[in-house]
């Protein structure tokens, strides 16, 4: 009994909190960013004959929070914790390094979210309610390619965008705590290979 499941050992784990505030905090700037893209949309539209379209600006934002910049941060938070942790001995370019492998793990986890919406929207429902008197789900992978390039143009654009965020939060977490000094010790996936 004292040898802990490796589930056990991953949640106690050490360096959470440093991981989620930036997590949280690139994802803060992002809602943020994207909140006011919404408002100065709704404003400059707001002299346009037609405001149908208006509703559509923020239901675009919403899903882009939802299906791009959640999963992102997500990405980034596990990275930052259980792979390439940002710790005060390091060197700049260590921090930088990691920051850079944080947003690439949230940009990873991006596609993976976009292919799954991607495979999801290709599933259409063959005939309406009594449609050749068997309702039933089909297939259509017409466009499927289309989706998934797209959901790799996301993420890849998703990275570009907030790679400069992230590492300027991990040099920020870095210089934190090079002058508030943790007395465990911080290490992920990549500094026990």
């Amino acid at each position: 009994m004292t040898e802990q499941s490796s589930l056990v050992r991953l949640v106690k784990r050490r360096g959470a909190l440093a991981a989620a505030v930036i997590a949280v905090g690139v994802l803060a700037v992002i809602v943020v960013q994207g909140v006011l893209r919404g408002v100065t949309s709704t404003l400059f539209s707001l002299g346009m004959p037609d405001l149908g379209y208006v509703g559509t600006i923020w239901s675009d934002v919403t899903t882009s929070v939802a299906l791009v910049e959640f999963p992102f941060a997500i990405g980034v938070f596990l990275c930052l914790w259980l792979v390439a942790p940002v710790a005060a001995e390091l060197r700049l370019a260590h921090v930088i390094t990691r920051s850079v492998l944080a947003a690439g793990a949230g940009a990873v986890l991006v596609l993976v979210v976009q292919g799954f919406q991607a495979l999801v929207v290709g599933i259409w429902v063959g005939g309406g309610l009594f449609g050749a008197s068997f309702p039933f789900s089909g297939f259509s992978g017409s466009d499927i390619g289309y989706r998934l390039g797209f959901a790799m143009q996301t993420a890849v654009g998703s990275f570009i965008d907030l790679v400069p965020l992230v590492v300027l939060a991990g040099v920020f977490l870095w210089m934190w705590l090079e002058r508030h000094p943790v007395s465990h010790q911080v290490s992920g996936m990549l500094d026990e290979v």
